[in-house]
């Protein structure tokens, strides 16, 4: 490693440090999260090669950041604005403008038959996604994204013949777990809940699902943790797989959940899916179900009826079928902690 990194390993981080480590993994932009995910990997003694294969990044890369961030702190894992130039948007807001120039105008409620960076603009300051942005911002961050209205692509997209992309759908971003529910109770059928998205968005694209209202809960609050309380381990809904993966506790007290976690997919994956859209999802192929029928697990459903207890055994009614109602949301589920082995008689 270089010079300025004095150890394999970046020193420990202040308990400040670790939280605001934490929350740039959990919540920040996608960017952000892979550097904070990668100091708080080397603060657990990690190595770098290791890194590099969990995370999926190359060893220049991880070792930049950790030199960032002994020189700098956080502070240095953040994007640092540039005087002079168009603020850079942000990768969360260009998943956004992705899925929007896969629609016509006119689906969304902008007069016209094709794209324009105004237009373009125009829906999204006005459907919320971003309370101001530049035409020049916009330009700069559709050609890093190599987005282009006159493309080929874009051009099949406008005369409506393209297949293998998503249909039109209405994007609600609830702030509370009462104002989701209630948007699920009023919608039905209609709508689809996305958390981690990693089976949903590909079924969107290849248009095997075509929800009309998409229910992004990613912005809860609360539905994130994996602690033990009682004997049982309580997982949030919202937690991530690989903040299982990374738990210390479950990799001492639960090596069946945490061998589980540690052969999904891949680390992009793992980064993004959450263990109640897995559970959710009630795909068979999925790794958790049968862990979780083999530890007896309990869900917990939360819905406009209030909460709900349902047995893991009585959770899936059938391949992709559940017992959620169409307004519940997976917001726990709880893992009985595992009882001490029993000698052997003599």
């Amino acid at each position: 490693m270089a010079a300025d990194v004095p150890s394999r390993f970046v020193r420990e981080p202040t308990a400040a440090e670790r939280a605001e480590l934490i929350q740039l993994r959990d919540k920040g932009a996608v960017g952000t999260r892979a550097r904070a995910a990668v100091i708080l990997l080397s603060a657990r003694r990690v190595t770098i090669p290791e890194i590099v294969r969990r995370l999926g990044l190359s060893r220049p890369t991880v070792t930049h950041w950790l030199r960032r961030f002994e020189r700098s702190g956080v502070a240095g894992l953040r994007d640092r604005p540039r005087s002079g130039r168009p603020t850079r948007i942000s990768s969360d807001v260009l998943r956004h403008v992705t899925m929007v120039v896969s629609a016509r105008p006119r689906d969304l409620g902008i007069p016209g038959t094709r794209w324009s960076l105004a237009r373009l603009r125009r829906y999204l300051v006005q459907a919320g996604v971003v309370p101001a942005l530049s035409l020049e911002s916009l330009r700069i961050a559709m050609k890093r994204a190599g987005l282009s209205f006159t493309s080929s692509r874009a051009g099949q997209i406008q005369k409506g013949v393209t297949t293998m992309i998503p249909g039109a759908f209405e994007y609600h971003a609830p702030s509370s777990l009462g104002e989701a529910t209630a948007l699920l109770a009023k919608l039905g059928d209609d709508a689809k809940v996305l958390s981690g998205g990693q089976s949903l968005i590909p079924l969107m694209k290849l248009r095997l699902a075509s929800p009309r209202h998409l229910i992004d809960i990613n912005g809860l609050p609360g539905l994130a943790y994996v602690r033990e309380d009682g004997g049982t381990l309580r997982i949030g809904g919202l937690t991530r797989e690989a903040d299982l993966e990374e738990s210390d506790l479950v990799r001492r007290r639960y090596p069946l959940l945490f061998d589980t976690c540690a052969v999904i997919a891949d680390p992009i994956v793992r980064n993004l899916a959450t263990i109640g859209g897995n559970l959710a999802h009630g795909d068979p192929a999925n790794d958790h179900p049968a862990t979780m029928l083999a530890f007896g697990a309990e869900v917990v459903a939360v819905g406009s009826g209030g909460e709900r207890k349902i047995p893991i055994g009585s959770f899936f009614t059938g391949p992709f079928s559940t017992a959620l109602k169409a307004d519940e949301i997976v917001v726990e589920v709880r893992v009985p902690t595992p009882k001490p082995a029993a000698a052997a008689p003599t």
